[in-house]
């Protein structure tokens, strides 16, 4: 019985580190047709001899997916045959499947997209503090502004204020006299 269990965890080990190894081929996969779906864009736009730069990039990038698909379906048959000598399949607990945002992994993508997010703030404020900060520097009056304006205008204001002395004086004599006619005249009833 003893002898049973140390040779069937050898199988198990063996599968563990198929499925391991097999996990990691299949991350390589993923990453190589991302990046390869990448160099095709960067190829749509080039021209000259950049592109042909660019498609000479491509040769290697494609023999190592044809590899790594090779070496994937060779882990799987060599997975499968481990389960069939286990007896029934086993569950190996390996790295979890990576998840992809718009063909970059999370880490990659919460940088990308807070560096674009925050580099519009960083910008304006370097801006706004090389134009010398926030404050805005306030200006005296030019000096002649001081004597010739200040002068009129205070001549202005008293004429101004004479005037509407002389309007108040208007008003108050014509309701006086509004209020002595009133109490002479007799009042008198008119059918409506």
């Amino acid at each position: 019985m003893m002898q049973n269990s140390t040779s069937q965890q050898q199988p198990i080990a063996e599968l563990a580190l198929v499925k391991a190894q097999l996990s990691s081929t299949e991350r390589q996969l993923e990453n190589l047709v991302v990046e390869r779906s990448r160099l095709q864009q960067k190829i749509d736009g080039a021209s000259g001899n950049a592109r042909q730069g660019l498609i000479a990039q491509m040769v290697p990038m494609s023999s190592s997916i044809d590899n790594s698909g090779a070496m994937i379906a060779r882990l799987q048959v060599q997975a499968q045959e481990l389960e069939r000598v286990l007896g029934a399949p086993v569950a190996v607990v390996g790295m979890p499947p990576r998840d992809l945002i718009f063909g970059y992994n999370k880490p990659e993508f919460m940088a990308l997209s807070s560096m674009v997010l925050l580099l519009p703030l960083v910008i304006a404020f370097a801006v706004r503090m090389a134009r010398g900060g926030a404050r805005k520097r306030v200006e005296p009056m030019p000096s002649f502004m001081d004597q010739d304006r200040l002068v009129r205008l205070e001549q202005a204001m008293d004429a101004m204020a004479v005037e509407i002395e002389r309007i108040g004086e208007g008003q108050r004599y014509q309701t006086k006299l509004m209020s002595e006619r009133r109490s002479e005249v007799p009042r008198v009833n008119t059918p409506h």
